[in-house]
């Protein structure tokens, strides 16, 4: 009965606002477990906002046309895994003319070879899978028990590894 008496005035219901009852709260909210966050340490918090600006990284490599630099006729000539600037485009009487923009493949089957499409897939796939990593580990900074020391060790060990 006697841990009731600690609780009473951290549930009452509002109704009595005296003085003593005022210094009451302020006693027991003092002795009352700070509200943390996260569980996660500083270096915990950083490993999540590093993990989070590779991921935009990674995923804004993806999408650039800029990963691979040639020149055709003069003009320079980018290609990416799935974009692509001033490519060449067969006409309709088969001869190739240069189109000065920057666009995606009209479809999936339109990327050059299997391997530039299974490199697609890859690239894309890790990208996606980074992202949401990241959003969980940012998530873990706001959101208590997400993600236990524990599983923060095993995460930065899979990323450690998969470096290599």
């Amino acid at each position: 009965m006697r841990s009731w008496n600690r609780w009473l005035p951290m549930i009452r219901t509002g109704l009595r606002h005296d003085r003593r009852s005022r210094e009451t709260d302020l006693l027991h909210s003092s002795l009352a477990p700070p509200a943390d966050m996260t569980r996660l340490s500083g270096v915990g918090v950083f490993w999540a906002l590093l993990s989070f600006l590779a991921a935009v990284g990674a995923s804004f490599g993806f999408y650039m046309p800029y990963w691979l630099k040639g020149q055709l006729s003069g003009t320079p000539v980018y290609f990416g895994v799935f974009r692509r600037c001033n490519y060449p485009r067969r006409t309709v009487s088969d001869e190739f003319e240069m189109v000065e923009q920057c666009g995606r493949y009209s479809s999936f089957t339109d990327i050059p070879s299997l391997w530039w499409q299974v490199a697609t897939i890859a690239v894309g796939t890790g990208c996606g899978l980074a992202v949401l990593i990241a959003l969980i580990a940012i998530l873990a900074i706001c959101i208590r028990g997400i993600i236990s020391p524990f599983i923060a060790r095993i995460a930065g060990v899979l990323q450690m590894c998969s470096g290599r």
